[in-house]
């Protein structure tokens, strides 16, 4: 008689997200997956057709909620300097709480990754969601003028995050503070 597993499908969902958390997409295999799942590889295979579109699935699953977040941040009556400050919390503590899940997107070499027409158009969104709140911000003289100023501010945030994080893990409230300071710096 086949072995039943509960609700499996979100039983892979949170094994997959929790070892591409810890491990990297590199060094993750389906076999690796299925083993944690206490399943068979191709039952494995019944659900995602190879771990590409596993790890496709799980990093769209884990960003949708951000991305909701963001949209909510959008109806809020704040001044849009409280709103770039909310917009970096929820970042901070969305890829705080994901514990690396999704560096491959800021990553040139996982090749199979990087060049996934679904895996650009994700980072995309989320660039353009953090730069439509660093666009409402009055930036100071000198960097008026800078070409792409509002997009190479969201990309310097998206790399800085995950590295404070990793690097002060400890030291949230002083890494946030921190964030929003590299900001003042820029807008008026």
């Amino acid at each position: 008689m086949p072995k039943i597993i509960k609700d499996l499908e979100s039983t892979i969902f949170n094994i997959s997200m929790k070892l591409f958390s810890e491990k990297g997409y590199e060094e993750v295999d389906m076999k690796m997956i299925a083993q944690k799942c206490g399943i068979a590889v191709g039952t494995l295979y019944n659900y995602y057709p190879n771990k590409k579109e596993l790890y496709i699935a799980t990093l769209k699953s884990s960003w949708d909620n951000t991305f909701n977040k963001f949209e909510e941040l959008k109806t809020l009556s704040l001044s849009p300097k409280e709103k770039v400050g909310k917009a970096l919390l929820v970042l901070y503590e969305d890829i705080e709480k994901r514990k690396g899940l999704g560096k491959e997107l800021l990553n040139k070499n996982a090749k199979d990754l990087s060049e996934d027409i679904r895996v650009l158009e994700f980072r995309e969104k989320l660039i353009k969601n953090l730069e439509s709140y660093i666009s409402c911000l009055e930036k100071k003289d000198d960097f008026k003028n800078t070409t792409g100023i509002n997009e190479k501010l969201a990309e310097t945030f998206l790399l800085a995050i995950p590295l404070i994080i990793n690097s002060h893990h400890n030291e949230k409230e002083e890494n946030i503070k921190f964030l929003n300071g590299i900001l003042q710096a820029f807008i008026s």
